[in-house]
């Protein structure tokens, strides 16, 4: 029998260590791998160390070099090239807000731990020279940011010593922090989190905003009013609360307060309000505006809420009757016995058809107070026949029953009212009317707000103040106006735009009034129009920054640049974008505008020597320059001593 053998080196060697290993070592040999040996460069390893942007991708293995470009790669295209750039430009301009408001942050924790050593939380101590060493309460850093709030969290661990946590939250302390930083400061305690102080950027050292929106205001009606139509919002007090009021309540309206100070925002916004929440057969006005139609009638023209009322003339006519009077009265003399009494009657002419009731002459506006007048009796004797106390009652009675039409109320806005007052015959005629609509025509639905800088009782007499339950102030010039006005100094401290004090009965609110641009007013009512009346959620923009208001700032706070990012960083709060920035410096560039009676050049912006933003230019006023006799002009026959000499000659002249 043949057997085969294998006699191959391969098959002895195998054999061999079949022979001399044990059984247990051949049963794992598989699973025993040799460890890889790596190859290490000490030069580029202490390279990359010492060197590390110069050091070779090769000394380190885990870098990796930058693919090669393949031929005919696709080349990015300009809307991708604008995306990456405004990735770049965004990114960039949240670096620079970061960095600025850690910058803040730090400015806080000074604010703070100073006010904190002033009242007494700290600890005092001397060292081994007689120096001075106080321990403030410490902060933990980095701080929360954010572009609406900052948040600074408390070093519990290393304390002062003698103080205590309580110390931190006492209202005496934070007021004193809030005025210090001049925003309003709170405290915020949680059990995984520690202690922080948070400052709020957005609002006031007394809890209310700087800045409130319109829009905002309108996605936050409690549903408890929301079908009050009515209903109007004052804007915000304290703890950013909003403040809401109905006509029907305060009557009557008055508001002063100081050119530049919000009135004619805040009547533009209630204004919105209303048109926003009623159609003309609900509500209807009747607006005053003495300042050549500037206020309402640039804005409001075509309005379907407005009244349609004739033009009408007052004619006085006098009669002179002789009475006699008693002997017990008189005396012995005759003619004493006789006394002449007048009997004023007014005569009331209509001229031409009904037209929209915006008055802009101060001679029409006793007639259109006329013509209020008899409305209101006219109403007072339909609620008479009706039964009716309120014109509530009479619409609800309308409603149900067929041929009986709803009455709508009517608002009576006079803007500037000191200006009614300068005429004799029409400060009469004005005083009288509105003092029987203020009294009596609350029930019919006519209501009046009456708006000037001053409305002491030298402007209106105390029978008409009676009926006036509200009054809005604004911003006054001093605090004897003030205490004339409301009583207090407190309408002298108001500083800031839109703020107002709401004085209704015994509440007396500090309040910031929504922002109404004219953007929003104009969208308002072209809304109203393009509806037929009917009432229509109002869209406004998505901002309500204005182009004089930017113009304004530049002036005032920026030194009269336009620059793109500058805008963006100060408005960006407000819902102005970059992109709007951009189109704005690129509206108006080469422009003239005209701000407080001075003429400015909007002049356009330089890339090369040197970078250069849009900036503002004073220039003379155009019409001024057509009233400025031209310059002599050689051709004309003048003689060489008649030229004018110049002011500096050029070295070709000089030699």
């Amino acid at each position: 029998m043949a057997v085969e053998v294998d006699v191959s080196p391969k098959a002895e060697k195998h054999s061999i260590w079949h022979e001399l290993l044990p059984t247990w070592v051949l049963e794992r040999a598989p699973l025993i791998r040799r460890k890889r040996r790596v190859k290490v460069d000490v030069l580029g390893q202490l390279g990359q160390r010492l060197f590390p942007r110069h050091a070779s991708p090769s000394a380190d293995p885990e870098v990796k070099e930058p693919p090669k470009k393949l031929f005919g790669q696709r080349r990015l295209s300009a809307e991708e090239l604008e995306e990456i750039k405004r990735q770049e430009a965004e990114a960039n301009a949240k670096a620079r807000q970061g960095a600025m408001l850690l910058r803040q942050a730090r400015n806080y924790i000074r604010i703070i731990q100073d006010t904190l050593e002033r009242r007494g939380v700290c600890h005092l101590t001397t060292d081994k020279k007689g120096r001075k060493v106080i321990t403030h309460v410490a902060f933990h850093w980095p701080p929360n940011v954010n572009p609406h709030f900052i948040e600074l969290c408390v070093d519990t661990l290393h304390w002062p010593h003698g103080c205590s946590l309580d110390q931190l939250k006492d209202p005496s302390i934070l007021t004193h922090i809030s005025h210090n930083c001049k925003h309003r400061v709170r405290v915020k305690e949680t059990h995984d989190c520690g202690w922080w102080y948070v400052i709020e950027l957005d609002i006031g050292a007394t809890g209310i905003p700087l800045h409130v929106d319109f829009k905002q205001m309108e996605s936050v009606v409690p549903a408890s009013r929301a079908n009050d139509n009515m209903l109007i919002c004052l804007g915000q007090t304290e703890n950013a609360r909003p403040v809401w009021v109905t006509f029907p309540k305060f009557v009557n309206l008055k508001v002063s307060g100081s050119p530049e100070s919000g009135k004619s925002n805040f009547l533009n916004s209630m204004l919105c309000w209303l048109i926003r929440r009623n159609s003309p057969w609900q509500l209807q006005f009747l607006l005053v505006d003495l300042k050549e139609g500037m206020e309402f009638g640039k804005f409001y023209d075509g309005l379907p809420h407005l009244l349609q009322i004739p033009k009408i003339k007052l004619h006085r006519v006098v009669k002179r009757k002789k009475a006699a009077v008693s002997e017990e009265d008189g005396t012995a003399d005759d003619e004493s016995l006789e006394s002449i009494v007048k009997q004023e009657r007014l005569i009331a002419k209509t001229e031409g058809d009904p037209r929209q009731a915006i008055i802009e002459d101060r001679e029409d506006l006793p007639g259109a107070l006329y013509w209020l007048v008899q409305e209101s009796e006219r109403r007072m004797k339909l609620l008479k026949g009706s039964k009716c106390k309120t014109i509530s009652e009479y619409n609800q009675i309308a409603h149900n029953v067929q041929g009986m039409s709803p009455l709508s109320r009517i608002i009576l806005v006079i803007d500037e009212l000191a200006d009614v007052m300068q005429d004799d015959d029409i400060k009469e005629y004005a005083q009288r009317f509105l003092q029987n609509i203020s009294n009596r025509s609350r029930a019919v639905g006519i209501h009046a707000v009456v708006c000037s800088q001053h409305t002491g009782r030298d402007l209106l007499p105390g029978r008409i103040q009676q009926a006036f339950r509200a009054l809005a102030t604004f911003a006054l010039a001093d605090r004897y106006v003030s205490i004339a006005t409301t009583g207090n100094q407190g309408a002298s401290k108001l500083d800031n735009p839109g703020r107002m004090m709401w004085i209704q009965g015994r509440y007396e609110l500090e309040v910031q009034t929504p922002y109404c641009p004219n953007a929003l007013v104009e969208q308002t009512v072209k809304d109203a129009i393009s509806a037929g009346g009917t009432a229509k959620p109002l869209k406004p923009p998505s901002h309500d920054v204005d182009d004089m208001e930017i113009i304004s700032w530049a002036l005032e706070h920026n030194g009269g640049k336009l620059g793109r990012e500058e805008i963006f960083e100060n408005f960006r709060g407000r819902g102005f974008s970059k992109d709007q920035s951009t189109k704005f410096g690129q509206r108006w560039e080469g422009q003239q505008v005209t701000i407080d009676g001075a003429c400015y050049q909007v002049l356009p912006a330089v890339r090369f020597p040197k970078q250069v933003a849009r900036r503002l230019m004073a220039v003379q006023d155009p019409a001024q320059t057509a009233m400025i006799p031209p310059s002599p002009d050689p051709d004309d026959g003048l003689s060489a001593d008649d030229q004018p000499m110049p002011d500096a000659l050029s070295p070709s002249q000089e030699e």
